[in-house]
């Protein structure tokens, strides 16, 4: 029995690497995204963020082109924003931004800023016709995928506040603007991954050849404690961290438990021998950490 334990982990490890070979460059990466909502003319979106003045030289028209090709969601960009520097330093994101960037176009009025690194701190800004454009207040990237609502409904250009920058009349609105947190997903992908691991260390408890109901129980209630707190370490800290800071919740986190379990399944998982407890402890959480990861992945709240 103990051979095919051993069989059925070498197999789970063999397509773990397998899938993960295949994903490797997929892992997730920091996004903003942003909804407009209310404004009824024609727009172009982007994001301001803050640049040395030295880097924000006017394109010549093949340079502008290669700054939008693959990077922007529209064939076409008004010139607008080309050698454009607000009085904040801000400048566009899709023009100036040397690191990788894109921004995606997911719904009509959705859009979605990022590929390996959306400013922490930013403007929206949304180009219109004749030189104008509408720029929102400072804002704080604060969560690994932030999502805002820029909400127009209200906004009128008799009313707002304007300058003009550059000839460029620049409309400028502070209010109407909401970070919202992805709570539910977050939930969704908590029970789910905890039920599933769980699940996961039961069967393997089965084929370690335990059969009293006791025993199940027993380890049923110390999963509970253990893989609830650790997944919801690891979702906090992706929400409010970066996916460095998740692998550091998981690397810890899975230490922790690890100890904490095989201590705990060795002093009172009693139907077999404390060595044969420790070595179920050992392998379901080698087993756990795989599928865990596995299942955080498909099931990651954003």
């Amino acid at each position: 029995m103990f051979k095919k334990i051993l069989l059925v982990l070498c197999l789970f490890f063999i397509s773990f690497s397998f899938s993960y070979q295949i994903k490797a460059d997929m892992g997730p990466k920091p996004t903003t995204t942003v909804e407009v909502v209310g404004l009824l003319e024609p727009y172009y979106f982007d994001l301001l963020y803050e640049v040395d003045s030295s880097s924000v030289a006017t394109h010549d028209e093949v340079t502008f082109n290669e700054q939008l090709e693959y990077d922007y969601y529209d064939l076409d960009y008004p010139d607008t924003l080309n050698g454009y520097q607000d009085e904040d330093g801000f400048a566009s994101y899709t023009l100036y931004r040397t690191s990788p960037h894109s921004i995606a176009q997911v719904e009509e009025n959705k859009f979605v800023c990022g590929y390996f690194s959306p400013p922490r701190t930013f403007k929206i800004v949304l180009i219109l016709d004749n030189d104008e454009i509408i720029v929102s207040k400072i804002l704080q990237k604060s969560l690994f995928h932030s999502k805002f609502v820029f909400d127009l409904s209200d906004f009128s250009k008799t009313s707002a506040d304007s300058k003009v920058i550059d000839g460029i009349t620049v409309y400028e609105v502070s209010d109407g603007l909401t970070q919202s947190i992805p709570w539910e997903k977050a939930i969704i992908s908590f029970i789910t991954t905890v039920t599933l691991t769980i699940i996961i260390e039961l069967i393997i408890l089965f084929l370690f050849m335990y059969r009293k109901q006791d025993s199940f129980i027993l380890v049923l209630k110390i999963n509970l404690f253990s893989q609830g707190l650790l997944y919801l370490a690891m979702i906090l800290s992706y929400l409010s961290s970066d996916f460095f800071g998740y692998l550091g919740a998981l690397i810890i986190g899975e230490l922790i438990v690890f100890v904490f379990e095989i201590y705990m399944v060795g002093r009172f998982l009693k139907e077999k021998s404390k060595s044969k407890a420790c070595t179920y402890a050992l392998i379901a959480n080698l087993i756990s950490l795989l599928s865990g990861v596995l299942f955080f992945s498909i099931f990651l709240p954003f």
